[in-house]
């Protein structure tokens, strides 16, 4: 639906009808079996309707007319609650619970397969908040909603800055940079294509959490109250870059250096062969757009992502809940880098996405949810976990120790910690924000005092992070890789109040530390003893 067309306002009756209708589907979306913090289940849709992917790789103002259209498929209105409900109705009474589900097709997913085993579901923090967090919560999301919908003003002022400078350089400079200014008006419709990306992701976002409402971007005309400020902006355009990294063909090598080594440590400590998948709950904290979540969900264990961010929860729920399709999306997530292009069609390159069709990948019976919140304010129960994996995670505390803790106290005893990342301490340099930034050396100390015994480690991983392949500045990480076990105590006493436990009589043998080194001699060698 384009942005002109306006949506008709319903009567005084039709109000009450469509909040009558909302209440009873709130009640269906807390009935489902297969949930998801999102509130917005999944699960195969029709084939009748094949994707459309994008062939346009290296673009020119006349290709941008050829790239793939965003239809709303849209006949006058959006679909309304009214719809939701009935569907919902019609598949309660063919005994399948589900969730509040909206395609961007307006078409429903085929919910008849769907395994009725439960998804572990955390607390929230903030659904158990008093009203006047609630009503921060509320300003916040709204602030972050009006970032996404700024996107195209912010982008067009700072393109129009230059053009504007440009005009007023010397006639003969202007005829030297005629290529230039043609480059800035591709620039133009770039941001439309991104724009349209944006319009839809955050179309849904009143259903974004099963169990918290959010503000609908209904009547939403005017948004000097929820003004973003220019962090937010910037946080928009690094969310487009995720869509590279997790969910598109160009990212699969960051994917194989970053995803591939926790996943393969997973299956050599859970065989699928030895274990029941679904009973081995797997958390995956700072989960971005979700990728990481999905590839263990897709094995069949039972998987978690957490994530502090509303900017990657709104762009992983668009993606987990609401593509259905290969390559159906085109981005334009470089545009906004004006240094470093070598060429000028590096600065316009296109990708499609997803890569993969989320819905027709996951098994019928796949246990995949995601909690949004503060880890270490969402985590709080003992013993809970299987496995913890981090991704260039531990370096967003203000106080990693806090992380490490946290992470020992919800891993059941024997559970292992996979980490792979740097130490780009997210807050050392945050004029408003407190944080310590220790060494690998001494957080490797603090792991071991916390009680974790070391299995692997392996230095210098070379790993980079949501990255132009075509830039001329290329940013490489000399990452940890490690796995740490919980031990399994037959006596252990509880942390003293250094934060250290006392153990004794490991019911696991000892084993050496495999310790590699990727800058040198790969060979194994002795690590120092970890207990």
């Amino acid at each position: 639906m384009s942005q002109s067309t306006k949506k008709k306002r319903p009567s005084g009756a039709e109000k009450q009808r469509i909040k009558k209708n909302k209440l009873l589907l709130e009640n269906a979306k807390m009935c489902g079996d297969v949930r998801f913090m999102f509130a917005k289940a999944m699960d195969r849709v029709d084939e009748d309707n094949p994707s459309q992917k994008s062939t346009n790789q290296n673009i020119s103002i006349d290709s941008l007319n050829n790239c793939k259209q965003y239809d709303d498929d849209d006949t006058g209105e959006d679909q309304t609650i009214d719809a939701e409900f009935n569907n919902v109705n019609k598949a309660k009474n063919q005994n399948v619970n589900v969730l509040h589900v909206k395609q961007s097709s307006n078409e429903f997913c085929n919910l008849n397969n769907i395994n009725k085993q439960k998804t572990y579901l955390p607390k929230m923090d903030f659904c158990q908040t008093d009203e006047e967090k609630m009503e921060e919560e509320k300003k916040s999301f709204q602030r972050i909603i009006t970032a996404f919908m700024f996107y195209r003003i912010h982008s067009l002022s700072r393109l129009t800055k230059t053009i504007n400078y440009l005009k007023s350089l010397p006639e003969q400079h202007q005829r030297l940079l005629i290529n230039y200014n043609n480059s800035l008006e591709t620039i133009r419709h770039c941001v439309d294509y991104n724009y349209n990306v944006i319009l839809e992701m955050i179309k849904d976002t009143a259903y974004l959490f099963e169990n918290q409402n959010t503000p609908s971007l209904d009547g939403w005309h005017s948004t000097d109250e929820y003004k973003p400020i220019e962090s937010d902006l910037e946080k928009v355009q690094s969310t487009l870059k995720q869509f590279v990294r997790d969910w598109s063909t160009e990212g699969i090598e960051e994917r194989n250096t970053c995803y591939k080594p926790i996943i393969n440590e997973i299956l050599k400590e859970f065989p699928l062969e030895s274990v029941v998948a679904s009973e081995i709950k797997i958390l995956v904290p700072g989960a971005g757009l979700g990728r990481l979540v999905f590839e263990i969900a897709k094995l069949g264990y039972t998987s978690q992502g957490n994530e502090f961010s509303v900017f990657m929860l709104i762009a992983s729920n668009f993606v987990l809940n609401r593509c259905r399709g290969v390559n159906i999306y085109v981005l334009y997530p470089w545009i906004h880098q004006c240094d470093n292009n070598l060429e000028t069609e590096h600065q316009m390159q296109c990708i499609s996405f997803p890569d993969i069709n989320p819905a027709k990948e996951l098994p019928q019976n796949a246990h995949i949810s995601m909690a949004a919140g503060d880890f270490l304010q969402v985590y709080t129960d003992k013993d809970e976990w299987n496995c913890i994996a981090t991704c260039f995670f531990i370096d967003c505390a203000n106080n990693i120790v806090a992380f490490i803790e946290t992470i020992f106290k919800i891993l059941k005893p024997g559970g292992i910690w996979v980490n792979l990342g740097p130490l780009l301490y997210h807050y050392s340099n945050v004029f408003d924000q407190n944080s310590i930034e220790p060494s690998y050396q001494v957080i490797k100390e603090v792991i071991k005092g916390i009680g974790f015994r070391f299995e692997k480690e392996i230095l210098n991983v070379p790993t980079k992070y949501a990255q132009n392949p075509q830039s001329m500045l290329q940013y490489e990480y000399k990452s940890v890789y490690f796995v740490c076990r919980k031990p399994k105590f037959t006596h252990a006493s509880e942390p003293s109040e250094n934060g250290i436990v006392e153990t004794e009589d490991f019911l696991l043998d000892e084993e050496e530390v495999s310790s590699k080194d990727f800058s040198g001699d790969n060979d194994d060698h002795d690590a120092e003893d970890t207990n």
